[in-house]
């Protein structure tokens, strides 16, 4: 079965008939139009997750070893916000 995915821009795009949202993710995110910060990203998940939806984070920028650590303490966080009540 096919799975129909388009980037979030605006809680308007919960009602779009779709599998899933993914969304560009500051500053990990090269070039999109619409990129989130974390304080962003930590609201729009379970809003997303609670509507039965799957959440895919765009993270196309290169990542140098110096901030590798950072990443790691990030997406720590990032798991944690998967579960909604």
């Amino acid at each position: 079965m096919s799975k129909l995915i388009t980037d979030y821009t605006k809680a308007k795009d919960l009602k779009l008939d779709v599998s899933g949202f993914i969304i560009n993710f500051k500053p990990y995110s090269l070039f999109p139009k619409y990129r989130f910060s974390l304080e962003e990203v930590k609201k729009i998940i379970p809003k997303i997750r609670k509507e039965n939806k799957l959440v895919f984070l765009n993270m196309d920028a290169l990542i140098r070893e110096k901030d590798l650590e950072n990443l790691k303490e990030l997406l720590k966080i990032i798991i944690t916000l998967n579960s909604y009540k």
